[in-house]
């Protein structure tokens, strides 16, 4: 932290990697000559929302000089809050590699979903030797953790892979997934370490009851609008997994009402969420005592 503070110009590394990133309130733009890391080739990210925007805003872009790029974006971007770039220390990035790191990160935050994309499409991947392609893979990896740590998981799916292997993974999901049904819907989902995830083809209450909080009503209609759910006769569906705060928040989503998420929300054995919490926690004094 440059000045101390964790919302001022920040630097980040990680041991034995020869990336490093650079995190810059648009506010501090002007700071930037003094900051010789920011004068290389590299792949920036910018955040910011809008009034009209359902969720944050990203615009991914290269430049063999990012803080030239960043520069004229002040002029022609007016969105933008915070610019996160990523740069080599070795000074070994070459245009080929930054636009195959941009091409890889609009791919990924569009599949991933948490952030609107600013960029139209995205871009073919930069055609790379086999070595060279690896070391960006390794270099996007690294990317990723530092972007999430920044406080930008733009990147990163919701519904994230524990296991490499496929099948082991289809398992350790199943084996979590969260169950509320009734005659009017039928929702899944998955307690993460971010919140509350309502799986993609869960079904929800076409009902809402007048006394639901304005707020969650709200949230109903913005994914109506946006395309997330979807009606077919008398059933709304989820065309993609959505992140709740909470299981109340969630379970409530799906009823259309008020609910308690650590008694709605059961697995496959019928225990309720707050049962296997408090097993969880059970087991934990076992050990320790």
């Amino acid at each position: 932290m440059a000045d101390g503070t964790a919302t001022g110009l920040r630097h980040a590394e990680i041991v034995n990697w020869t990336g490093q990133a650079l995190a810059i309130p648009r506010n501090r733009i002007s700071e930037l000559a003094q900051w010789a890391e920011i004068l290389r080739p590299g792949v920036y990210f910018l955040f910011g929302e809008t009034e009209n925007s359902e969720k944050p805003i990203v615009y991914i872009g290269e430049s063999e000089n990012v803080r030239h790029r960043l520069l004229q974006h002040v002029k022609s971007k007016d969105f933008w809050n915070l610019a996160i770039a990523f740069t080599s220390k070795d000074e070994n990035l070459t245009k080929s590699h930054i636009r195959y790191l941009e091409s890889r990160a609009i791919e990924v935050a569009q599949n991933a979903k948490r952030y609107e994309v600013m960029n139209s499409t995205t871009t073919q991947l930069a055609s790379l030797p086999r070595a060279d392609r690896d070391s960006m893979e390794e270099f996007f990896q690294n990317l990723k953790v530092l972007l999430g740590t920044l406080g930008h998981k733009v990147l990163e799916p919701l519904v994230k892979p524990k296991q490499p292997d496929q099948e082991a993974l289809v398992a350790h999901i199943d084996s979590n997934i969260l169950r509320f049904e009734s005659t009017a819907f039928s929702a899944r989902g998955l307690q993460t370490d971010e919140g509350f995830i309502i799986l993609k083809d869960s079904t929800i209450s076409t009902v809402v009851s007048p006394s639901i909080t304005q707020p969650l009503n709200s949230l109903r209609e913005e994914a109506e609008k946006s395309g997330k759910i979807k009606r077919e006769g008398e059933k709304a569906f989820l065309v993609e997994d959505i992140l709740f705060s909470s299981p109340s928040y969630a379970a409530s989503f799906v009823a259309g009402n008020s609910r308690n998420g650590r008694i709605s929300w059961k697995n496959n054995q019928g225990e309720t969420l707050r049962e296997l919490e408090e097993q969880a926690v059970k087991v934990q004094d076992d050990l320790e005592n």
